[in-house]
């Protein structure tokens, strides 16, 4: 990228906090990590740092409102995980605006659910994203965690070597009020980009480009029984995913429950062939070409017109993506600028879907979704086998079934351990990882990055957010360093935290 450079003047920065625990970036990993800290010892103090003037990462700005509760409990009614994801969703789902599928999961009916055609669940249900929003922000006013937003931190404290290894001890974070330190004794990072181990020179970005970064958007005005019977239905290529059953489809409607479908290659080529301009806008922004469409409620309004009741949905769509270098910032400002353009296109072809002729574009995202950035440097790497072949540690800290992977993997969703190895940076003390990015093996082990791939969901996110910060914790409690740590007495910790930690019984 730069060929040439500029040395920045040195400069004095005031010391804005210290603290025992600092976490950056305030998504509901860093929300997980933050609170689980907090509760496991009441008397360190814990601070989280976000970027945005909101908690909740790519959730709420990259409008990622579905979150996989097949991922907590699989569809063989397995429990996989539980812990403050569970928590999170429980108490969003009681605020009321949320798929009603939640509540029934919760509630304990499924999955599987009986007494339907389809009684698995969904990979993607959405949550009210403004609840989200809100209770992020609740339960860390609750547990007293210290939240600076509009906070971006920029690099890391000059480190110390008293421990033996590099220890960054802090962050400089440029505010609205100019540029501060905070000091830390531990530092988690839930960046979801790996930051902090890049500024030490620990992370590692992979040459293939396996993952795009992507664009969702909210689409409104959909007649939703008549895009079920003509056009999931009917004959315009649609397919249902979820539910498979026509039937139950339209319950789902009536009650304000998820559907999801695939395809209308047809209804693709019926719009380019009415508006031959559609094609050439889309094209020129460079995103990945249109094979099919893939679109999931949102919301579902029930109106009164004429006397007639009317159900009206909100749909995410899966908007532009590009699979782009995602850590270059010249090429993700060209990606945001041009998706905007996608999405004006794709907007108007969805709306040739029986349905869909008075939608219209309801929301787009704050920023691009990133899928694929840096991987930190860990003791451990977690690999496409421990992935696949459903790996049992001994330092397990949380279980997981594989977010993509693991839905097309034969008894993927049976789940695997997350070691609590690949949390802890190899060459690094004073660091724990959360997020999207902890330590996995990079596309010179496997090109496919099948690892990282896998652990890209929200819930896996939260399961190692309340591991990082549980061991942030009792790192604070006993005075040691992360490697350090007597994992027995962390996994105590996780238990009591309702973690889950155990395989179910059958594979």
């Amino acid at each position: 990228m730069a060929t040439e450079f500029i040395t920045e003047p040195a400069r004095k920065v005031p010391v804005l906090k210290s603290v025992d625990i600092l976490v950056v970036g305030g998504s509901q990993s860093g929300v997980a990590a933050a609170v689980s800290a907090k509760r496991a010892n009441t008397d360190a103090s814990v601070m989280l740092v976000e970027q945005n003037g909101f908690l909740g990462g790519q959730a709420v700005g990259c409008m990622v409102v579905h979150w996989e509760f097949r991922e907590f409990t699989n569809n063989a009614g397995q429990v996989i995980a539980r812990g403050i994801g569970k928590e999170m969703i429980k108490r969003i789902v009681d605020k009321g605006h949320s798929d009603p599928l939640f509540k029934e999961w919760l509630d304990g009916k499924g999955p599987p659910f009986k007494g339907v055609p389809d009684g698995r669940a969904s990979n993607d249900v959405p949550l009210e994203v403004e609840d989200i929003k809100l209770v992020l922000a609740e339960m860390c006013e609750e547990a007293g965690v210290d939240v600076l937003l509009h906070a971006r931190a920029v690099n890391v404290l000059p480190p110390e070597k008293k421990s033996g290894l590099p220890a960054p001890r802090g962050v400089f974070v440029e505010t609205i009020g100019g540029r501060y330190a905070i000091k830390a004794r531990i530092i988690i990072d839930c960046t979801a980009n790996a930051d902090v181990s890049f500024w030490m020179g620990e992370a590692k970005v992979p040459k293939t480009q396996v993952m795009s970064m992507q664009a969702y958007a909210w689409i409104g005005g959909v007649d939703l029984e008549k895009f079920v019977n003509e056009g999931v239905f009917g004959k315009c290529g649609g397919m249902a995913s979820y539910p498979k059953d026509h039937q139950q489809m339209l319950d789902h409607v009536h009650q304000g429950k998820t559907i999801l479908t695939r395809g209308f290659a047809s209804i693709i080529d019926k719009a380019c062939e009415a508006e031959p301009d559609l094609v050439e806008q889309y094209n020129k922004t460079g995103a990945s070409p249109i094979i099919n469409f893939y679109v999931k409620t949102v919301r579902t309004k029930q109106v009164e017109c004429g006397g007639e009741t009317k159900y009206i949905g909100t749909f995410a769509i899966e908007g532009p993506s590009y699979k782009w270098p995602q850590t270059d910032p010249l090429v993700v400002s060209k990606a945001e600028m041009a998706q905007l353009k996608a999405v004006a296109a794709q907007a108007r072809i969805h709306a040739y879907i029986p349905g869909w002729n008075l939608s219209f574009l309801d929301r787009t995202v704050a920023a691009i979704g990133f899928r694929q950035t840096r991987i930190p440097n860990g003791v451990y790497k977690l690999t496409k086998d421990d992935v696949l072949k459903h790996k049992s540690f001994e330092d397990v800290v949380g279980r997981h079934t594989g977010h993509d992977v693991g839905r097309s993997t034969p008894g993927g969703e049976f789940g695997y351990d997350i070691p609590y190895r690949c949390l802890v940076a190899e060459k690094i003390d004073g660091l724990l990882f959360g997020a999207r990015s902890v330590s996995v093996e990079s596309d010179d082990a496997d090109e496919h990055l099948t690892a990282l791939n896998s652990h890209r969901g929200i819930s896996s996110t939260m399961i190692v957010g309340q591991a990082s910060g549980v061991a942030a914790a009792l790192c604070i409690k006993r005075g040691v360093e992360p490697r350090a740590l007597d994992v027995k007495a962390l996994q105590a910790e996780l238990r009591r935290q309702d973690v889950v930690l155990d395989k179910p019984a059958g594979n």
